[in-house]
């Protein structure tokens, strides 16, 4: 039986349609896959205790400082902020519990300047410069 030129078109469109829907479902078995592989590899988690940063941050003319502490372990802890000749400003003594730990801190009285910010954790201490000033607008990370 001879087929029309129609016939063909459509048989043709067909095929074309049938190409695309397997590289389709093959697209979507390997994303597929690929998500179970991924699933199943256990996610690396930051495993180290006590890591500190802060931060200082703005906002309308008053000046902020967090620090946080990541994997924390309980135990006592101790937050020192210093001012450039060594005269302690602030202190806050608290508990920390397991898990991450943030602490805020208004600092807009004090004057302008550098200073140095030391967190006690385990008989571990950790220090860093950081810097205030009216000048800044956006926030500000430092790493311990």
């Amino acid at each position: 039986m001879k087929q029309t030129n129609k016939q063909i078109k459509q048989r043709k469109k067909l095929n074309t349609m049938k190409t695309i829907f397997k590289s389709a479902a093959v697209l979507f078995g390997m994303a597929l896959l690929s998500t179970g592989t991924f699933a199943a590899t256990k996610m690396q988690k930051d495993t180290v205790e006590n890591d500190v940063s802060a931060s200082v941050t703005y906002f309308e003319n008053t000046a902020g400082v967090d620090v946080n502490i990541d994997n924390a372990t309980a135990c006592e802890a101790v937050v020192t902020l210093s001012d450039a000749d060594g005269n302690v400003v602030l202190t806050d003594k608290f508990t920390t519990e397991k898990g991450d730990v943030k602490k805020s801190y208004l600092v807009d009285k004090l004057a302008e300047g550098e200073y140095t910010i030391s967190v006690s954790t385990n008989d571990e201490v950790t220090a860093t410069t950081l810097t205030l000033s009216s000048e800044d607008s956006e926030e500000t990370f430092y790493e311990f």
